[in-house]
């Protein structure tokens, strides 16, 4: 079977189930991100610049074969585009770079539910860097956001002593994982910049570079381990996971509406809770819980608020003709 029958095969069954693929796209993109977080949590003795170099290698080789496989090209002729790609890979490896971080030092649903902050930045940076017509929106999400983030992160100045060994550690995650949810809406706002003008998997690829480019001064700062089989397999997964997990979430929003197929997003924060509880055997607290609805409600605020019901199409009304035989010919009386 040749890549163009493929092609044909896939959009078929797109247009066949076209009310219902964008949210089968979704839920596989976050299935696959979440458990790929899970296996870097898995990870989380390996250096962080380890796991990355390794990522960039895999999104590298996949995202060149993809974009080749389209007829396409990597390299463009106009510099601004490129400065524009190679600034978002960047941004995009900062965001990998911190998630990571984040992920190693609070539970897997913690930081799930930090990056659903995510929503609330675009909608407050969006003003400012694309010009888009500012909405009070985002200010009432975010509010509730860091009532959310404080209720996690349990502060000294707020709740005194708690009694936490690993207080420390929890805090410095959840700034590393605030950090991430704002260079991701950075890097999202560049995606929205650069438009049409690049292809999904160019994106990748600029971003395997870039890493591929500064991971490896990180092992020099923190070395590098002898991999393990389970540690090779892992890491083997954790690059085809995201690579095709991103391609999922762009398709779908691409087929589908944005603010409806973000939804999609609570199935992660539930199945990241779930892995916590009877995978990892992490113990769930109720601040934890309660901030984590609250972070969920800035969401759900910001999807009511963008959501716009579907327009009916409108017919057009049928001109009358002279081969009508209610209507008179164009001249009689």
């Amino acid at each position: 079977m040749t890549i163009e029958s493929l092609k044909s095969n896939l959009k078929s069954f797109e247009q066949t189930h076209r009310r219902t693929i964008p949210y089968l796209y979704a839920l596989a993109s976050t299935l696959l991100l979440t458990t790929s977080n899970f296996f870097v949590k898995e990870l989380k003795e390996l250096p962080t610049g380890e796991i990355q170099f390794y990522r960039s290698i895999q999104h590298i080789l996949y995202a060149y074969t993809f974009v080749k496989a389209q007829g396409m090209d990597v390299v463009f002729d106009k510099p601004s585009l490129t400065k524009l790609l190679l600034f978002r890979g960047f941004i995009s490896f900062l965001t990998n770079t911190l998630h990571y971080i984040g992920i190693s030092l609070i539970p897997l649903s913690d930081s799930t539910v930090i990056m659903q902050t995510n929503p609330a930045m675009v909608g407050l940076l969006a003003p400012l860097l694309l010009g888009e017509t500012f909405d009070r929106t985002p200010l009432l999400t975010a509010g509730l956001c860091t009532v959310g983030i404080i209720l996690m992160a349990e502060p000294s100045f707020i709740f005194g002593d708690t009694g936490h060994t690993h207080q420390g550690s929890k805090t410095s995650g959840i700034m590393s994982m605030l950090g991430a949810a704002f260079a991701l809406s950075i890097s999202q706002i560049l995606v929205k910049k650069i438009g049409k003008r690049a292809n999904l998997g160019v994106f990748t690829f600029y971003t395997g570079v870039i890493t591929g480019m500064i991971s490896p001064i990180m092992i020099i700062f923190q070395g590098q381990d002898v991999l393990s089989f389970r540690e090779a397999v892992l890491l083997l997964l954790i690059g085809v996971f995201t690579f095709i997990g991103d391609l999922f979430k762009n398709r779908a929003y691409v087929l589908g509406t944005v603010s409806k197929v973000t939804v999609i997003n609570y199935v992660g924060v539930i199945y990241s809770f779930l892995l916590d509880i009877y995978v990892m055997g992490n113990p769930i607290e109720w601040l934890d819980i309660i901030g984590s609805l609250f972070v969920c409600s800035s969401l759900i605020i910001f999807l009511f608020k963008s959501y716009k019901p579907q327009e009916p199409e409108k017919t057009l009304k049928r001109l009358p003709s002279h081969h009508d035989p209610q209507v008179m010919s164009f001249g009689q009386t």
